[in-house]
């Protein structure tokens, strides 16, 4: 190879190099762009008693540009939320919180969590409220089927949070063995 075409090979190799580094920016914001999001929610379903409060958390991935929203039987809850629903923004995800429940406007209610891109990618997920009615009083149960709703009340810092737990109801027609 003599001394006049060495700098044009060189110059040649620049260029090559120089077009595989565009190539792969360019594969690699592509892959970034069509990212679907994607949502999962803590649970899908979930079950409270009248007057308590009732959590749902939506972790999201996704880019670009990810924003997640909330709808209570298909009607959107506005940013930070209104009145008893209270939207919490969360690392990698959001909170809604219902309280207080009202077993007439809450129970069979479905919360979507919903994720949406810059560029118009969303995805939803759901889940099913219940809310029942405390016909006992205080930590007292509610017969539903063959089973028993207790509630067990836990402090948790400042917030107050109804936990719900099930029990099989007892084989004989006797009362609750609450």
């Amino acid at each position: 190879m003599s001394l006049l075409t060495a700098p044009i090979v060189s110059g040649a190799i620049d260029i090559i190099v120089i077009i595989i580094i565009i190539i792969i920016i360019i594969i690699i914001t592509i892959i970034i762009i069509t990212e679907r999001p994607e949502v999962a929610l803590s649970s899908d379903r979930k079950i409270g008693l009248d007057d308590g409060a009732v959590g749902f958390y939506c972790e999201a991935s996704g880019a670009p540009g990810l924003t997640i929203s909330w709808l209570k039987d298909g009607v959107p809850i506005p940013r930070g939320g209104h009145g008893r629903l209270l939207v919490i923004n969360a690392p990698f995800g959001s909170i809604l919180r219902i309280e207080p429940l009202d077993a007439d406007a809450d129970n069979g209610s479905v919360v979507t969590c919903q994720a949406s891109t810059g560029i118009g990618h969303v995805a939803w997920t759901t889940a099913n409220l219940t809310v029942y009615r405390d016909h006992e009083g205080e930590l007292g149960s509610v017969q539903f089927g063959d089973s028993y709703l207790k509630k067990i009340i836990i402090l948790e810092g400042a917030l107050h949070k109804a936990q719900t737990t099930t029990a099989r109801a007892p084989s004989s027609s006797s009362d609750s063995p609450c």
